[in-house]
């Protein structure tokens, strides 16, 4: 395992007392998750991937070139620690709460644990968890985990995002 942007994830919810926005029913929500979704990886998307996050600059042979990645540690093509972010399509329940209409989001930070390789070919699973949910005067943050698993099973990735919601 190792860590490419921070490794201080915790699955207890912050202790906060409920506030305007952030009721009772919003905190019970905290644990749910999402229904399971998979997509099978091809070197393309990995490519592309890397393509798109290294522009205008030329993307890793080892994201990219399936010659040269052959010859390295992993004796292949692998994506990138950061893929997972790309693979989402824009049905998360979880994020769907009982909260006002807000004036703006952005996302505060994400933190990536890549646990082993994903690989051309890989039928990768993932579940979004709602970790936590925390109103800091007039901002909503929220708090979310994916795992992603490959088709043995394999817990291969953990993503956590923390999105604001500004209501004011």
């Amino acid at each position: 395992m190792y860590c490419v942007a921070g490794s201080q994830m915790s699955d207890a919810p912050s202790p906060q007392p409920t506030g305007a926005l952030v009721t009772e029913e919003v905190r019970r929500r905290i644990g749910m998750e999402s229904r399971p979704r998979t997509v099978t990886v091809t070197a393309e998307h990995i490519a592309a991937y890397a393509q798109a996050v290294m522009w205008p600059n030329p993307p890793d042979p080892l994201f990219s070139d399936l010659h040269a990645a052959a010859r390295g540690r992993h004796k292949g093509v692998i994506a990138s620690p950061t893929f997972g972010t790309g693979m989402r399509d824009g049905q998360d329940e979880v994020m769907d709460l009982p909260l006002p209409p807000h004036r703006a989001a952005l996302l505060k930070r994400m933190e990536f644990i890549a646990r082993a390789p994903i690989r051309p070919g890989d039928a990768i699973t993932w579940v979004s968890r709602l970790a936590d949910v925390v109103e800091r005067g007039h901002r909503v943050e929220l708090v979310v985990d994916r795992d992603f698993h490959n088709q043995r099973g394999e817990l291969v990735l953990t993503v956590r995002s923390t999105l604001v919601r500004l209501y004011r």
